[in-house]
Parts: C-alpha cells; structure tokens; sequence
C-alpha cells in the first residue's frame, strides 16, 4: 500500500518525481500522457503523445514529434495545450495547463536527432509524406524516404497542475504551480 502524502510541498515533489520517472520507464503511466491543442477553426484535438524529458527546475516537459504535424500548425498558432496524465497505480489524475513552443535551436535539434537517428522511431521523421497524408494504397505500400529529417522538439512550460487522487477514504484535489498551492472540491 502506498503511503498517503498530505504535505502539499511532498505531493508536488512526488509528482514531479513520477513526471521524471515516466520518461525512463516505458511501462510508466505517465509516458503516454494525452496532448489536446486548439485547431484554428476552434475545435479540439488531442492524441497521445511520448514524454521524452522533464525539466524539473524549469518546469517543463518535452516530446518529440515530426515538424510537418498537425500539433506544432496548431501550437504555432495558439501556443497554449493541456496534457492530460493518468495512473491506475497511484489513482492520480494530472491535468497540465501549458504554454508550449516549437524548438528553433538547430543545434540542440541536430544533438537531440543524435539520439534518435540510429533507433526504430527514426522512420517516422524520415518519410517524404507528412503525418496524416492519405495512402494512395494500402498500409504494406512502399514508404519515400527522405534525406532531410523533419524532427522537431516541443518544449511545454508548464502553468499550472491540476492534481486529483481518487481514494475510497475520499478524493483529494489540488491546484498546483511552482510557487502556489490550492485544496479544491474534487
């Protein structure tokens, strides 16, 4: 049984702790959190993405994604998104309000490549066509590869945490920033 944590200062530590962990452990919850964006005609989109780093100074997250996709028009045009993170292990559900940018840094883009070129997901930054382009026939059809990658890095300055514990004693539910700490209704 896990210990229940009522510091507000030990459950924003925990919290960025298990952020940490999700991005060396695959089996981790928290890899795979939910990413929704705004589209320009005002709808949502969200997907899956992969957590790739955590910058817990900087309160950031960071995932990794082809240039040519859908999220990074949509963040190019209204920088703001939410990720959303569940789990089943610690009943908490995380709701991450962030401001998020495209990396320009073509030097930190080219070092953090370095660590992708050589690994499986390395195709998917090296097709021709973009993320979402139709296939003129089936799935098995031959890919175009290209030389250029189109990987890019999205950095999410993270805003504020909405942290829920779901628990048969009663759930719990805080506001959380850097600097600022607030019990909700659940």
């Amino acid at each position: 049984m896990k210990p229940k944590l009522d510091n507000p200062n030990d459950i924003r530590q925990q919290v960025w702790r298990e952020l940490e962990k999700a991005c060396h452990d695959r089996h981790h919850a928290w890899r795979t959190p939910v990413m929704a964006t705004t589209s320009s005609d005002d709808s949502v989109n969200a997907r899956t993405v992969v957590l790739r780093k955590v910058d817990r100074l900087n309160q950031s997250l960071m995932i990794f994604t082809d240039q040519r996709s859908l999220k990074v028009r949509e963040i190019l045009k209204q920088p703001k998104a939410i990720f959303v993170f569940w789990s089943a292990r610690l009943n908490w559900q995380l709701r991450v309000d962030v401001e998020v940018s495209v990396m320009t840094d073509l030097t930190m883009l080219n070092t953090l490549w370095q660590t992708v070129k050589d690994g499986p997901s390395a195709m998917d930054y090296l097709r021709a066509e973009a993320p979402g382009t139709t296939l003129t026939n089936t799935i098995t059809e031959q890919e175009t590869v290209i030389d250029n990658h189109q990987f890019t890095v999205l950095t999410a300055e993270v805003k504020q945490i909405d942290w829920l514990e779901l628990s048969r004693e009663g759930h719990r539910r805080a506001n959380i920033s850097s600097d600022t700490w607030a019990w909700l209704v659940p």
